[in-house]
């Protein structure tokens, strides 16, 4: 078995690839990165890592290609990002607003962080629509439900 943890140079990614290594060894999974040499010391620790930009198609499928069975883990509903604006507000206690921008304007508000265009992928991704897909394989092979956004954010948000 062999398994593509997308974004996995990423705060989420990293953690599922560390809870991933507990019971595979490292040539079963394969890291998936808008960014590969993010994920230099990964090659070292024997991972395979694949180049994923969802800016560009043509990179998804040679990384995904080969999966006899794919999973999609995501919460059990999509939420918008007007709906996320608004579990936003009420856990910090701050109004949130969503307005859109175009890719290249978001990934120039973040690239002072140092994760422009990695983000910028990803908003692109869901402009796309390819982040919206909903299904129970977290369940299947947790066995428990994910934590809701809500949920995730209340226990997780750290105001600065």
């Amino acid at each position: 078995m062999l398994i593509t943890v997308t974004g996995a140079t990423g705060h989420l990614g990293r953690r599922i690839v560390h809870q991933l290594s507990k019971t595979l060894s490292p040539n079963q999974i394969r890291i998936g990165a808008h960014n590969p040499s993010k994920a230099a010391a990964l090659m070292e620790a024997g991972f395979q890592v694949a180049h994923l930009d969802y800016q560009d198609p043509a990179t998804l499928t040679p990384a995904l290609r080969d999966h006899h069975q794919t999973y999609l883990l995501s919460q059990s509903t999509s939420l918008p990002m007007t709906e996320l604006a608004a579990i936003m507000t009420k856990v910090s206690g701050h109004q949130i607003g969503y307005q859109p921008v175009s890719v290249a304007e978001f990934a120039r508000l973040y690239r002072e962080e140092g994760d422009g265009d990695e983000l910028a992928s990803m908003y692109q991704a869901g402009a796309m629509g390819l982040l919206s897909g909903t299904s129970d394989d977290f369940w299947t092979i947790t066995g428990h439900a994910p934590t809701s956004m809500a949920d995730f954010l209340a226990a997780n948000y750290r105001p600065k």
